[in-house]
This record gives C-alpha cells, structure tokens and sequence, in this order.
C-alpha cells in the first residue's frame, strides 16, 4: 500500500456538481498515484530516493504544484498551515534539507487530500479548485517526463529499476508489434518529436488539434478504451476533453482529459463505463482549452464506428 490510500478514499466520496469550469481533482489524484508507481521503480530499503536526476527536476516540478495549490487556497481564505496538518512547510519556505522527492511529494498529497474536504463541503471553492488542480496536473506531467527517462535515472544514481515477475514474463512474451501499441495505449506518453508518423487513423485535423484513433483496449473490469494519440500545433499549454458523448444513441460520460505542452503529443485514452459493452455509432465533441486562462481554442465533432 502507498501513500496514497487516504485520499483515494476522500476522492471516492467527493460528489460531483456542475459547474462552469471542468472537475480536474480525478485527474491529479490519478497523476499522483503514476508518480508514486514510477519512483517506486528506484527503491533503496523500501524508501523512495531522496533525488532522481542531476538538476532536481522532479522536486522542483512537485513544488511547483504545491506553490499552485497553495495560492488557491491562500484566495479562499485558508489556513496553509491547517492544510498541512502543522506537518509540512509551504513551498517556498521548505528548507534545503527537505527539499527531496519523499517530503515534497508527501507534502503535495496531504494538501492535496485536505482540499479534497474543502472541494466536497464548499460548492463555492469549485472552480479555484479546479484550475488550481489543472495546473497542478501540468506540472505532475512533467514530473512523470523525468520518471520516466530510466536511462538517465540509472546513468545518475547507479540503481536499476524493480521490475515486477509479471512485467518480466509480459516483456518476453510481447512481440516490437505488440510493445508499440503497448506504448500507444499507456495515458500521457509525451512524443517530443511530432514530426514522427503515428501509426493510427487521422479523426481529427486542424490548424490546432491533430488526432489519431490507434486502437480500442479492454481493462481488467472489462470496461472498453479508446486509445488516441493527439497533437496540440499551437504554442500553448492546453487541455483536451469529451463532452456530449453518445455510443449507439446512448449518452455516457467516459473518463477523458489530456494535458498537452505546446508543440508535443501524447497518447492517451477516453475511458467507457462498463455499461458500454462496444464502441459503434460513437459522436462526440472534443474541446482544447487553453490550460493558464480556461479559453476554448477549439470544438471539433467527431463520429466513429458508423453501423446501420
């Protein structure tokens, strides 16, 4: 069991409203959880290292999600203190000795986690909350960039990463063919070069927004994916979104929402609910949103999977 086990809980239990600015709270408490698997990678004693590259990217990114979590709470009028349960101090105060992975990644949990109480009794904090969360996703995102380098991480501290028996034998038995769509599938890969073809079809096309459909995946709870790989051209930091989905004239409300750094790509994946037992007849639409200000930049229609 991780550090996370609290406010998974706390996240289960926050109702949803409807507001103007989308929720984002699920999305970093499942950012979170990535970040925490990728460190969990480098282990000494059990306890996670204390720094995972030369420049300290990973710590400086992680506290600069504090720092934008704590000017949201610091605008509604809140005890930074309190919300770090008198346990942590806030970002730009942290001392050098804690400066590290565990103290600032712990630190951005419990805050995280209390806000959740705050998001769950006060309707009026929504939208603060949520844009704060949204630029916190941004910043996890880049967290999970420098997690991810294992070649870098293994050059820096000398350790090889723990990989588990099942990951061993799925690593023997998976053809390049299959390891690709194994990289396509996987939420939030970041292609630097998007210069690179994409093995997938083109759904999407303008001057800001290029997507590709590359396959559809089931989960363990049976539940479908659609896998994607989308192209933010423009020179902002955006989020890209469903919304009126319907799936052979039903509507549903599948999991979807990408952070994308200006001129990058990502793979990532709109999630069914179980009660979505195939994907025909599906219309959507797709919107990118600046990620700083909340402006549209785009609203494409989108129809797959077309039966009679």
């Amino acid at each position: 069991m991780g550090i996370f086990d609290i406010f998974n809980k706390k996240k289960n239990n926050v109702e949803k409203v409807e507001h103007k600015v989308p929720e984002y709270y699920g999305v970093t408490s499942d950012l979170l959880g990535e970040v925490e698997d990728l460190a969990s990678k480098y282990l000494v004693d059990e306890s996670m290292l204390d720094i995972y590259s030369k420049d300290k990217l990973e710590v400086k990114y992680l506290n600069e999600a504090r720092q934008e979590l704590e000017e949201a709470l610091k605008n509604l009028n809140k005890s930074l203190e309190e919300y770090y349960d008198n346990e942590y101090t806030i970002a730009s105060a942290t001392k050098e000795k804690d400066k590290t992975f565990p103290y600032s990644l712990e630190a951005l949990v419990v805050l995280f986690n209390n806000s959740l109480d705050l998001y769950a009794e006060n309707e009026s904090a929504w939208d603060t909350l949520n844009l704060a969360y949204n630029k916190c996703n941004g910043k996890l995102n880049k967290v999970k960039e420098v997690l991810s380098d294992d070649e870098a991480i293994q050059k820096f501290t000398g350790l090889k990463p723990i990989v588990k028996e099942e990951e061993k034998i799925e690593e023997t038995e998976v053809t390049n063919e299959e390891s690709n769509e194994e990289v396509a599938s996987d939420a939030s890969v970041v292609v630097e070069n998007i210069s690179d073809d994409v093995d997938g079809d083109i759904i999407v096309n303008t001057d800001k927004i290029k997507m590709y459909f590359i396959r559809i995946s089931r989960n363990e709870d049976d539940s479908l994916n659609l896998n994607l790989c989308i192209e933010n051209k423009t020179d902002k930091n955006v989020v890209v979104e469903s919304k009126e989905v319907i799936v052979d004239g039903r509507s549903t409300e599948p999991v979807f929402n990408c952070n994308i750094s200006a001129e990058t790509r990502v793979f990532d994946k709109m999630i069914f609910n179980t009660n979505v037992d195939q994907l025909v007849n599906l219309e959507c639409s797709i919107t990118m949103k600046d990620s700083n200000t909340n402006e549209l930049l785009e609203e494409c229609k989108v129809s797959m999977f077309k039966e009679n």
